[in-house]
């Protein structure tokens, strides 16, 4: 039993009914007025595999860092991230993600859509709508262009010496429940000219890199259950990658945390009467 679970046992042993349900309706309230209370902050940053800024665009070759994948047909890219540690759960509010694209976006993608899922699952569609430009049928949907994490760079180079602009996409409100420690896939598809997933080598990046493990993901909507794992190192690239991606959300407490908590903030509200 958990020092947590003691604790509220002692609680119910030592109080009568009718005192409990005055304690638990004065804590609901003492929470619920502590929640008003609080600024409206943005959610918190989850996951950091995000945009490199060192060795970009580098013609050499050795020491570049950035890379783009796409798929063909039924096919899409993506990858996978794990939050937190087992017994945990977490609410995803957003996932970004980035695509060497031209501008505006729907000049390459007409449609976009986010896929989700545990690994060893189907993915399930999550978030979709439509380009127009740069803005998107579904509220929920950003597009933008962006440089990278140098703050100066703006562009991408191909391997044909093409340049390409760095769309951010914003997909938001997910409410995504899922379990800390554990593995979860994601992957983005964008139809006409695709949507090409901007990748990195973890070493060469310069910035957080979270669960690199220098492979990318490939999905089929024909068969949403079925995954191949690819490492870009011999197969169209001379080094591994990872897809970038940054995730927002929160943790969710325990129902025995939120019951301790309310009873703390009811025993700070009784000393305070005391004292006055």
């Amino acid at each position: 039993m958990s020092r947590q679970c003691a604790t509220l046992r002692q609680i119910n042993q030592t109080i009568s009914a009718k005192m409990k349900k005055t304690l638990l309706s004065a804590a609901l309230s003492a929470a619920c007025l502590f929640a008003v209370s609080q600024p409206v902050a943005a959610a918190p940053l989850l996951f950091d595999r995000g945009l490199p800024s060192l060795n970009l665009n580098n013609a050499a070759g050795a020491a570049r860092s950035n890379v783009t994948w796409s798929a063909s047909g039924t096919e899409f890219t993506g990858d996978d991230f794990s939050i937190g540690v087992t017994g945990e759960k977490y609410r995803i509010d957003t996932i970004t993600v980035w695509g060497a694209q031209f501008d505006p976006l729907s000049l390459d993608v007409a449609n976009i859509a986010l896929y989700f899922g545990r690994a060893g699952s189907a993915l399930s569609r999550v978030s979709e709508g439509a380009v127009s430009g740069n803005a998107n049928s579904n509220p929920n949907i950003t597009h933008s262009f962006v440089s990278y994490a140098d703050g100066v760079t703006d562009t991408y180079e191909g391997w044909g010496g093409g340049v390409y602009g760095i769309a951010q996409t914003v997909f938001s409100n997910l409410n995504l429940v899922i379990d800390g420690g554990v593995t979860y896939y994601f992957g983005v598809d964008g139809d006409q000219y695709e949507w090409w997933s901007h990748a990195s080598n973890a070493a060469l990046s310069g910035t957080p890199q979270q669960g690199a493990d220098g492979k990318y993901l490939i999905f089929d909507k024909s068969d949403l259950g079925a995954v191949q794992v690819v490492d870009s190192q011999g197969n169209g690239w001379d080094k591994s990658s990872d897809i970038n991606v940054r995730v927002t959300g929160e943790a969710i407490p325990e129902p025995a945390t939120l019951a301790l908590a309310s009873m703390a903030l009811l025993g700070l509200a009784a000393a305070r009467r005391r004292r006055g």
